[in-house]
């Protein structure tokens, strides 16, 4: 278990908006571990009242299951590599956020342990009240870009139009600007994608202050394949990364969708520092956005009451509740 001197970190941002490249290069100093997305409070947080519902046996392996089967394929297996502790660890949990920082506590003793999953933006307030010191840092992109690498993604939900991609970004980014405010700049580190693409060096030394960590060069050359990338086939070995991904999304759209995207999405770029476009999106789908926004609004208010009910356990719910309510009221043990 790591010391009470080492510091928790949170990666968050909007899904696509380069948190896996993040991730990757602080996970090059020896000094961090990033942990592959976990989803926790995605899946598990989210599901929590239909969690109890199972037999306690049942709630530990279903959970440990469902880390070791949401891990990205391309890495190495973690989470498997420390099953034991983790199963132990929640087993033993205390409530279900405080789980989530004990089962970090078992994938590494470096100096600074977190993790990322993009959806954990809609759950920050509940990790600190879990675990009052954690940090995070929070990485932005361009709308366009972020919209253009959504649209119609698969095994992506909501992502069938432009006015809900563009929907997605504006509620993250807002949520981020929130917390920037109420957490202040010792608690939450704001990155620009696109800082980090054209001065990676400067971007990584900040953080480094950010996290009490020493710069190294290492930093600057990911390991693991992504599309900030020069190359664009499997990593072999070090690589750089490539400004050309800056302006890729321009491929994926056209005019007219980007002229839309940037008149719907025009006062929440400026607020993060992009020019704004100065122009304004037509009523009909101005309104298209607020219905949508309300849409997924309700959708992470669902995801944080603990009853969503699209998730990992509802499918053992159903199949484990009628059998105890049948053993309830027949007197059987």
């Amino acid at each position: 278990m790591r010391s009470s001197a080492s510091t928790t970190v949170i990666l968050i941002g909007c899904s696509r908006s380069g948190t896996t490249l993040l991730s990757n290069l602080l996970n090059q100093s020896p000094d961090v571990f990033i942990a592959p997305e976990t989803k926790f409070f995605e899946r598990t947080y989210a599901q929590r009242h239909w969690l109890r519902l199972l037999p306690k046996a049942t709630q530990d392996a279903s959970v440990v299951r469902r880390l070791l089967r949401d891990q990205y394929p391309k890495l190495p297996p973690v989470f498997a590599e420390h099953e034991d502790c983790i199963a132990r660890k929640f087993a033993e949990r205390r409530d279900i956020p405080g789980a989530f920082f004990d089962i970090l506590d078992c994938l590494s003793d470096a100096r600074v342990v977190g993790e990322k999953t993009p959806w954990h933006t809609v759950f920050c307030d509940v990790m600190v009240n879990a675990n009052p010191g954690t940090r995070f840092v929070a990485i932005v992109r361009d709308a366009p870009a972020v919209v253009a690498s959504l649209y119609q993604r698969p095994r992506f939900a909501r992502v069938a139009t432009i006015t809900q991609c563009a929907a997605r970004w504006l509620i993250l980014n807002d949520m981020i600007l929130g917390l920037q405010k109420s957490l202040g700049p010792d608690r939450l580190a704001l990155v620009r994608y696109e800082d980090l693409i054209t001065d990676p060096r400067a971007t990584i030394d900040r953080l480094c202050g950010f996290l009490g960590i020493e710069f190294a060069e290492t930093m600057l050359r990911p390991t693991f394949q992504d599309s900030s990338l020069k190359g664009g086939g499997p990593v072999q070995g070090e690589t750089e990364l490539d400004a050309g991904a800056l302006d890729r999304w321009r491929e994926r759209l056209t005019p007219a969708q980007i002229d839309l995207i940037l008149a719907l999405t025009g006062e929440m770029r400026a607020r993060l520092g992009y020019a704004p476009a100065g122009t304004s999106a037509p009523m009909v789908e101005r309104l298209r956005l607020a219905a949508e926004t309300v849409v997924q609004r309700a959708g992470i208010a669902l995801m944080r009451s603990g009853f969503y009910p699209v998730g990992p356990f509802t499918d053992s719910v159903m199949e484990n509740v009628p059998a105890r309510f049948a053993r309830a009221t027949s007197g059987r043990p």
